[in-house]
């Protein structure tokens, strides 16, 4: 049943992003209890559990609903909070984007088996309209960074490029 919910997970992300080429996740390699392994979109945690983290599609305008993915296809808990850095990259490197706001710092957990989707990134706002209010709108490479924890086995941070064409 676990391998049938993701794979319907997996067909559909692939399906609604044709054209998408996925996001990355590096664990955090100064903490402990943390494995140094990468690959574009999925934290191996171990040999038959990963995690998976996306914008589907990864291309994004005013016109299109893109979706922030999280798949838990581990035996744990997963948690990660609504408190985001934006980076833009400029001038071969990446600048930070300061976001503002008064919104609450939510705190989301993930069953083993289980999948996120949401338009939402953090504080009622969409990549599209964080970029808009927080770089101008300025067309480019994006990436959020946030955080991500299996308690007692790892923390990791979590990477997801994105382009505002």
């Amino acid at each position: 049943m676990k391998r049938s919910i993701f794979l319907l997970v997996a067909f559909i992300m692939t399906c609604w992003s044709c054209q998408d080429q996925g996001s990355i996740i590096e664990q955090v390699s100064s903490e402990p209890n943390t494995r140094e392994t990468r690959t574009g979109g999925i934290i191996n945690v171990n040999k038959n559990d990963f995690i998976l983290v996306q914008i589907v599609p990864s291309t994004v305008s005013s016109n299109t609903t893109n979706k922030f993915v999280i798949v838990n296809n581990t035996n744990h808990e997963l948690y990660w909070n609504t408190i985001y850095t934006l980076e833009y990259y400029e001038r071969n490197n990446w600048q930070s984007i300061t976001i503002q706001g008064d919104w609450i710092d939510i705190g989301y957990m993930l069953y083993p088996s289980e999948f996120f989707s949401n338009d939402i990134i953090t504080g009622g706002m969409t990549l599209f309209s964080l970029v808009r209010d927080f770089n101008s709108g300025k067309k480019g490479q994006y990436r959020l960074l946030g955080k991500l924890t299996i308690p007692d086995f790892g923390r990791y941070d979590l990477v997801a490029e994105f382009e505002i064409i």
